[in-house]
Parts: structure tokens; sequence; C-alpha cells
């Protein structure tokens, strides 16, 4: 059996999720079937853990083959995401716009801060505390992430 992750992967990053998600996977005799359906709405996320976000919304475009999801994320200009931790790994990749990712300390200062833009990855370890504030054009970015145990049964 071939590996499909990495053509997905490719097929939805440049689209940056405009309209339709693309899944490739061989059929029974091994010949490359396209199963297409419609990027889903985002979701607006107005608060993480009771604290205001500003201008955010997400939504999980697709999860499936080997534990993967993908998601899709937009921050509006001069909008924001609140301080916060994932429990696993997290990948982002920045379609467009230009923002501050925010380091936070276990006390809630900030350890460190660093723009990205265009073309960036940022790699989240689990549970590391961050935040996002956005620049003045909207913020777009891809997100990955393996399905934990419970999501993928």
């Amino acid at each position: 059996m071939k590996k499909t992750i990495p053509g997905l992967l490719l097929a939805l990053v440049p689209a940056a999720a405009l309209a339709d998600v693309h899944v490739i996977l061989d059929d029974a005799q091994g010949v490359p079937q396209v199963q297409t359906s419609a990027a889903p709405a985002l979701t607006a996320i107005p608060e993480i853990a009771g604290k205001a976000n500003e201008g955010f919304s997400y939504g999980q475009l697709w999860s499936g083959m080997e534990g993967y999801k993908v998601f899709e994320g937009r921050v509006a200009p001069g909008g924001k995401i609140v301080s916060h931790e994932g429990p696993d790994t997290y990948i982002a990749y920045i379609v467009s716009g230009h923002a501050t990712m925010g380091n936070d300390a276990p006390d809630g200062s900030m350890a460190s801060k660093f723009d990205f833009g265009p073309g960036d990855v940022i790699v989240f370890g689990p549970g590391t505390m961050h935040h996002w504030v956005n620049g003045d054009e909207e913020l777009v970015f891809i997100g990955f992430q393996r399905a934990d145990a419970a999501d993928s049964k």
C-alpha cells in the first residue's frame, strides 16, 4: 500500500481550503481515486477557557488515514487568540498574513515572542502555552495534528 498523506497535504496547503478537500486513495487494484468534498464552514471561536478571543474562526477540514487531522484557522485584522495550550504536538503552516506569537511562562508572563508570516511553519510541543496577536491583514493558517487514541477508534 502506498503512502497517501503527503499527496493529501500538498493538495490542501496551496488551496488554503478555499472550496474543496480532495482525498486520494488507491482502490483495490492500486489505482488512485479522488474523493472530493466541500470544505466545511469555519466556526467563530469567541473564547478559550473563559478568555475572549478577537476575530478568530476555526474548523476541522478533514480527519482519517493514519490518525491525521487537518484544520483551517483565520484571525481577522487586529484580532487575537488568547493564551492556550494543546495536549499534543500541533503544526501550523501560515498561508497568509503576519502576526506575533507570544510564548507564555507558567506564571503568566511572556517568556518570548517572535513574528511570523506566509510560508512559515510553527511546531508547538504538547502543553506549550502561547497566544497570537494578528497584524493588519487577515491571518490564514492550516493546522496538522495526529488524532489521539480515542479519536481513532
